[in-house]
């Protein structure tokens, strides 16, 4: 799975919120305003209003729903308008992504629901720290520079079928397998590289058309015992593709005892 920072400010908050005193509300609001110093309105009026625990566990429930707001100074932007500035949102989930001032990131973000507010996380997007960037970067050189051979297929290999609905949605699988061969194929070239301890295997700079993916056992190309494929794959153009292969779980060798 990818790496991500999570908030600590959830847990904090919903252990303070235990304490219904009305020396622990004024506790728990100062945590909101120390946390949230950026809350715009109408969460801003109604937190300094708040008299009763009732009125800051709607409160609470609100925020969690809406997240917490970022505002970054933008670099460099791949898609989406040019813009100094950007304001992205991320909830308080074990998916909220806890962003450190002072550190640059690559952010996926996205519009929510109403078409208003751009918001990102780290169960469902790429975003990250930009150290922690790199094959996303490696993507992105070939969006800027690569001209029609710009496209990715990436994917994982696993050994277990349940991983497949999930791969897509978080980032990741449960089983992953990593020596073995990835093979893909078309009719002008051949390519082969094996996934990572995650499973994970990534082909950049491709060309629009028909190709096949294959997984082989070690020694491929000169001994090729296929385990999984071809699964053919239409690469468009302007577009990237994802692939989950299964293949079966290796056989744990049996020693008897020695002679």
């Amino acid at each position: 799975m990818s790496h991500r920072t999570r908030s600590p400010a959830r847990h904090e908050l919903e252990r303070l919120a235990e304490d219904k005193s009305p020396q622990g509300i004024a506790r728990l609001k100062k945590a909101y305003l120390r946390v949230l110093s950026d809350l715009p309105e109408p969460y801003s009026g109604q937190l300094a209003h708040a008299a009763t625990s009732g009125e800051l566990e709607a409160l609470v429930q609100a925020l969690f729903e809406r997240g917490r707001r970022i505002r970054f100074k933008v670099k460099q932007t791949f898609r989406g308008p040019k813009d100094d500035f950007i304001e992205v949102w991320s909830d308080f989930s074990e998916c909220g992504f806890y962003f450190q001032t002072g550190e640059t990131y690559l952010v996926y973000a996205r519009r929510d629901r109403d078409q208003r507010l751009l918001a990102t996380g780290g169960c469902t997007s790429r975003t990250k720290r930009l150290s922690d960037a790199g094959d996303d970067l490696a993507y992105l050189f070939f969006y800027e520079k690569g001209g029609a051979e710009s496209l990715r297929l990436n994917g994982f290999v696993t050994s277990n079928e349940e991983d497949l609905p999930w791969a897509r949605i978080w980032d990741g699988v449960l089983h992953p397998v990593h020596d073995v061969v990835v093979a893909l194929k078309s009719e002008r070239e051949l390519r082969y590289t094996s996934p990572d301890r995650e499973g994970r295997f990534v082909f950049d700079g491709i060309a629009p058309g028909e190709y096949n993916l294959s997984v082989f056992d070690l020694g491929y190309p000169g001994q090729p015992n296929l385990l999984q494929g071809p699964k053919a794959v239409d690469m468009r153009a302007n577009g990237c593709a994802n692939e989950v292969l299964v293949v079966p779980p290796k056989s744990v060798p049996v020693h008897g005892p020695a002679n």
